[in-house]
């Protein structure tokens, strides 16, 4: 059950690349940077998603009844990523790819800060420690476990579409317009 446990946690190392690779997009200066940060978020996104699945696979062979409550915790979450976080992520990429150059503007910040692009990735690593949870007790651990990964995503979830605007609004400085005026005869002597 220990190495059971050690590799839940290694499944959460993994979410917590994603999930910090996916929330600092909107906060790169470049779009070589964000195209980058997208790349690396991909592959961890697809690489939690193999992990948790291969571990609620490999905790079937070792308690089965752990094994189906643990499961809802990783697989579902990965599956979401997957389907809600992956589209938005390659069109970023492919965007970034067309123009990598230049700085990031708002349209690539509101993009990176995208909620089905953010959200997922931490509801996941949410889940993680959860599942843990629900390996290492009974029944009220399994309870106190998926209530936890409920509250937090949706604690996340509905602090998602705030982000994305002040995301969209970072970096964008405001025009200041400096009118023209025509010297003074007191100007004049000065000068």
């Amino acid at each position: 059950m220990t190495s059971l446990i050690t590799a839940v946690w290694a499944v959460a190392a993994v979410w917590t690349v994603a999930a910090a690779q996916t929330y600092s997009l909107a906060l790169r200066r470049s779009r070589v940077a964000v195209r980058r940060g997208a790349l690396r978020a991909r592959t961890a996104l697809l690489c939690g998603v193999a992990a948790g699945t291969v571990v609620a696979v490999a905790a079937g062979f070792v308690s089965v009844p752990r094994a189906l409550a643990m499961a809802p915790l990783l697989v579902l979450p990965a599956v979401m990523a997957l389907w809600r976080a992956l589209p938005p992520l390659s069109e970023l990429v492919r965007t970034l790819l067309t123009d990598p150059w230049g700085p990031s503007d708002p349209r690539t910040r509101r993009a990176a800060a995208d909620p089905a692009l953010t959200v997922p990735p931490l509801a996941a690593l949410a889940c993680v420690p959860a599942a843990a949870l629900v390996l290492t007790g009974g029944w009220i651990s399994g309870v106190v476990a998926y209530a936890l990964a409920a509250a937090i995503t949706t604690a996340v979830a509905w602090r998602a579409p705030h982000r994305r605007e002040t995301a969209a609004r970072a970096g964008v400085l405001r025009r200041v317009v400096v009118t023209a005026t025509t010297p003074t005869a007191a100007g004049r002597e000065a000068a």
